[in-house]
């Protein structure tokens, strides 16, 4: 299971992320920088690329599609 991989802060700036809050807003809601935002997005997308078997990058339609079909996040909608 993904869920089991992903540490807390990696879960948590998903979740935002899928929800479609901005790197600012995500870093502000966190109390950490847009940079570790994008850090934590960048090992998130590793870890759920090594998990599919596949080279690619997941853009956010793979990410939400793999972490719905995981159970790792309830479902929070459409993508934008």
């Amino acid at each position: 299971c993904l869920g089991a991989v992903l540490s807390g802060l990696e879960s948590s700036v998903l979740t935002l992320y899928l929800e479609g809050r901005s790197y600012e807003e995500i870093a502000e809601r966190l109390d950490c920088t847009p940079k570790t935002v994008d850090n934590a997005l960048q090992r998130v997308k590793r870890k759920v690329s090594v998990h599919m078997r596949s080279r690619e990058t997941p853009d956010v339609a793979e990410l939400r599609a793999r972490v719905v079909a995981t159970g790792t996040v309830v479902e929070i909608g459409p993508a934008a």
